[in-house]
């Protein structure tokens, strides 16, 4: 049995019969309750580097996955979490 080749008309031809998944924006936050993103304006998101050891990086990462969040995105849900209950005390 022969195997079949795939060029890449082939492939876009593929790709054309099937929906693409929709597409979120790396200015959007995802909430847990309904999904609904709330869209921040990029120039008011503050960047910053953050240092993690591999082992967490992993365990973050994994818990992000398991949430369909994107590792930047599970830890910005973490911290406002954190904050949320800090005020509530």
């Amino acid at each position: 049995m022969k195997t079949p080749v795939f060029t890449d008309e082939t492939r876009r031809a593929r790709a054309a019969d099937q929906p693409s998944p929709p597409r979120r924006t790396a200015s959007a936050v995802v909430t847990k309750t309904g999904n609904q993103s709330h869209p921040l304006p990029e120039e008011s998101r503050k960047a910053f580097l953050l240092r993690v050891s591999p082992e967490l990086w992993k365990e973050v990462e994994t818990w992000a996955q398991s949430e369909l969040r994107s590792v930047n995105g599970q830890i910005e849900y973490l911290l406002r979490q954190a904050v949320s209950q800090r005020k509530k005390k």
